[in-house]
């Protein structure tokens, strides 16, 4: 009987029981969760870079309109109205 308890016990609260199951379970959501989101920041990064390489018009506006906006410290932007 007591084997039994000691076995049954160690099932449930031991460092490979269930409740450890649960929270190993919890940390790999998590890791897949930033798994995903890696993938499509890089997804971005490979079209942007591809766009980039046959020389894409719009993406070269693009980046040149938010590096310019980007001013010193204490310096204000005002973009153009397109007319």
């Amino acid at each position: 009987m007591a084997g039994f308890v000691y076995f049954g016990s160690y099932t449930v609260w031991g460092e490979r029981g269930v409740i450890a199951f649960e929270d190993i379970q919890a940390k790999l959501d998590v890791l897949q969760l930033q798994l995903s989101s890696l993938r499509s920041q890089r997804n971005l990064l490979e079209h942007r870079t591809a766009l980039m390489e046959r020389g894409d018009s719009d993406l070269v506006e693009e980046i040149a309109r938010t590096k310019l906006m980007d001013g010193a410290p204490h310096q204000v932007a005002i973009p153009r109205s397109s007319k």
